[in-house]
């Protein structure tokens, strides 16, 4: 990837039966979606890229890189690092 630090969307073109996201899973806390993203790298280049979208994308100084994620679920927020 040329800029590791920029978020990035896939689109599922399966019927919505077959998505991953819906298979059923038991989890001792619910997941309820993606609570923020944290990502290093150059600052306008991001803002550039959101185009000024209401994201929850934390920028932090360092080298160009996704450094963590915030996974909102039915028992508080979980971080991924």
């Amino acid at each position: 990837m040329a800029e590791p630090f920029l978020p990035f969307f896939i689109r599922w073109e399966v019927p919505e039966d077959r998505h991953p996201g819906r298979v059923p899973v038991r989890h001792r806390a619910e997941p309820t979606g993606i609570a923020w993203v944290e990502v290093s790298g150059e600052r306008r280049r991001l803002a550039e890229w959101l185009g000024g979208a209401d994201a929850p994308v934390r920028a932090v100084e360092g080298p160009a890189a996704v450094r963590a994620a915030g996974i909102a679920t039915s028992h508080g927020e979980l971080i991924l690092r």
